[in-house]
């Protein structure tokens, strides 16, 4: 696997004249927009340094921070040519106005399913942090809240695939647990799927981040319930999920053994 990096901010080296720019255009009958949106950038000795680039609908949108450092043009000038592009609809450039880093400002509202869904981000370390703080201070109480905060999250999100399910199967399941890693939430794998039981490994789960080998019982509670939300949801069958080992008691994943009616 790679990392998915998104342009929410960036950290230059020191004199990089860093430009961030937003560029809207329609969807073309034939493939080339990134290309000749590029072209034009290479042309000009225009380095990207980060991308974002996605589809909602008819149109594509296009976020990037830029290094006009060794550009050969202005950014005026490389914007008018940008504008030439028969399917450009709209540009939206920032400088830096901090030398020593930039953030992004002019994307907004952060989405996913090609603008279907709305989302948030948070600091990884952060939001680890967080439930390990309230599982200290409320303790049970506090366990029991993010369960079924996990568990009402998972339904939401599985409603997003129901009516493009066609087979439940193994394959099936496999791809849509693929959504705990495409959150950042850790490495999924199914090591078990039948009409009974079914047995989920996750690796670097951030849930157990901040705690690993501290723990004498499991700790992903908001992973657990989030689980068992999207397979209930999926299944349309109350489920019962326990987590028998968990990174946060010293081992080497967190493993959900999920019961089926």
């Amino acid at each position: 696997m790679l990392p998915k990096d998104l342009v929410c901010y960036l950290l230059p080296v020191e004199n990089q004249d860093i430009v961030e720019i937003a560029i809207r255009a329609r969807i073309m009958p034939e493939p080339g927009v990134l290309a000749k949106i590029s072209g034009i950038l290479a042309k000009h000795n225009v380095r990207i340094l980060a991308l974002n680039f996605s589809s909602e609908k008819d149109k594509r949108f296009l976020l990037a921070f830029i290094d006009m450092s060794n550009s050969d043009v202005s950014i005026n000038s490389l914007i008018n040519e940008l504008k030439q592009l028969e399917f450009i609809e709209k540009i939206v450039v920032r400088k830096k106005s901090v030398n020593s880093f930039i953030v992004s400002r002019i994307g907004y509202p952060i989405t996913t399913g090609r603008g279907a869904i709305s989302i948030v981000l948070l600091n990884r370390n952060s939001f680890s942090n967080l439930i390990r703080t309230m599982y200290e201070e409320m303790s049970d109480a506090g366990m029991s809240f993010m369960f079924y905060q996990g568990k009402l999250l998972g339904s939401k999100d599985a409603e997003i695939f129901v009516e493009h399910i066609w087979t439940i199967d193994q394959d099936t399941i496999s791809e849509v647990l693929n959504i705990l890693l495409a959150h950042g939430w850790g490495i999924p794998k199914l090591i078990k799927f039948s009409s009974s039981e079914i047995i989920v490994h996750l690796y670097d789960s951030f849930e157990s981040l901040v705690i690993a080998k501290k723990s004498e019982r499991p700790l992903c509670f908001f992973i657990k319930g989030y689980i068992a939300g999207l397979l209930s949801t999926i299944l349309k069958k109350e489920v019962h999920i326990e987590e028998t080992r968990c990174i946060a008691m010293g081992d080497p994943y967190c493993e959900f053994r999920i019961k089926i009616p």
